[in-house]
């Protein structure tokens, strides 16, 4: 029996991981918390293990085969990276890996925890936050994007900030059901902003993000005839709301999603890519972890007259350019962990809210990759993993002593 006060830590620093993880770089740097994001993170993690080590302190052989398998390639990483400059800070990148280890100690520690119900109420308050925001201070100050695209960056970071909307809709959704009448208020209030929030933002990636989500949902579901409607009446709804908001609102959000070159907004990640994948043809054991933030760091250079060097927002190239076929294999194993996971609980887990939060979260985790830096973006991956990994132990523990 885990004692009650090691327990309300654990859920505190819980919390506190998930407000890290939606507090971006500019908003840190707003409250004056700049520099202590990255050792606040680092601490909280560290005591989770800590309580994890002390409380429980031997692994399930299946929970410490995958981060054994990410230790070793991270290893031999590091063996390679001891040929240039070794930064330490291009290994958070194992941060998620302790998210993975302290998983399912984490989950017997915490107990009957209500996961989707938690993160419903931290989304909801981020979203109702971000949207206080763009009252405040307006639409045309937090405004980003040239060339008539117009991006509304109600937090600093837009890939985190379109990453936390689709996961507040979703649980929204998910978990409406469970809900009052005041309940269902609030989550009717979170959908109309968090939907306004992400058509605003113009971001792309969290419509992979609902493509993918309804692609897992549709594999692992015993009634695929259902879903497939629901799916495709949800679409629907998708493209009528893009619809209006094209020819009603703004119509930067069309124009991203159906161009991604040089004449719009920006150089286009087909340039970046190749760019990156020819500079790394010479190295094909990698350039060293952290070359694209190195050759970055001082604002982002010409190739030609007009393209420019970006990131390449494909976190299986960047892994690749920097830590060839180890860091490749690295991503891949953790990806595979994380879907092997989602599905597990999707089959398994006994809570609807529970089973549609796995696959959320693994297809966030897939899209992220695909279309953005996702490791770099450390404090959103790590608390993701760890969540996910809360829900896979939680579903064997509900498997093996069913209430």
């Amino acid at each position: 029996m885990i004692p009650a006060l090691p327990r309300r830590l654990a859920l505190t620093l819980l919390v506190l991981l998930a407000a890290l993880a939606m507090l971006s770089a500019d908003q840190a740097e707003r409250l004056a918390l700049g520099g202590l994001r990255m050792p606040v993170f680092l601490l909280v993690c560290l005591v989770l293990a800590a309580l994890c080590l002390m409380l429980r302190p031997r692994l399930d052989p299946d929970e410490a085969t995958a981060p054994a398998l990410l230790l070793l390639l991270a290893a031999v990483m590091a063996v390679l990276d001891l040929q240039g400059q070794v930064d330490p800070l291009d290994y958070k990148l194992l941060l998620p890996v302790l998210a993975l280890l302290i998983a399912g100690p984490l989950a017997a520690m915490l107990g009957p925890l209500d996961l989707p119900g938690l993160l419903w109420r931290l989304l909801a308050l981020y979203v109702l936050a971000a949207s206080l925001s763009v009252l405040v201070h307006g639409t045309e100050a937090l405004a980003r994007g040239a060339d008539g695209v117009v991006r509304i960056d109600a937090s600093g970071s837009l890939v985190t900030h379109g990453s936390m909307c689709v996961l507040a809709l979703g649980l929204s959704a998910m978990t409406w059901s469970r809900a009052g009448v005041i309940g269902r208020l609030l989550r009717l209030l979170v959908l109309g902003a968090g939907g306004l929030l992400l058509l605003a933002a113009a971001t792309r990636t969290p419509f992979l993000v609902l493509a993918i989500a309804a692609l897992l949902v549709l594999v692992t579901s015993r009634r695929r005839g259902r879903w497939l409607s629901a799916c495709l009446l949800l679409a629907a709804v998708g493209a009528l709301v893009l619809l209006l908001h094209t020819l009603l609102i703004d119509a930067s959000l069309w124009r991203r999603l159906t161009a991604d070159g040089q004449a719009e907004w920006s150089t286009g990640r087909a340039v970046a890519i190749a760019g990156w994948l020819e500079r790394a043809a010479d190295h094909p054991l990698g350039m060293g972890l952290g070359t694209v933030r190195a050759t970055l760091a001082d604002g982002k250079p010409s190739l030609d007259g007009d393209a420019i060097f970006d990131w390449p927002h494909n976190e299986a190239v960047r892994l690749w350019v920097e830590a060839g076929p180890a860091g490749l294999a690295f991503l891949l194993v953790l990806l595979a962990t994380l879907l092997a996971q989602a599905v597990r609980v999707a089959r398994h887990h006994p809570d609807p809210a529970a089973r549609g939060l796995a696959l959320l979260l693994a297809a966030d985790a897939l899209a992220q990759s695909m279309c953005q830096n996702w490791l770099n973006s450390v404090y959103h991956a790590t608390f993701l993993v760890l969540a996910l990994g809360l829900l896979a132990r939680q579903g064997r523990i509900l498997a093996e002593h069913p209430a």
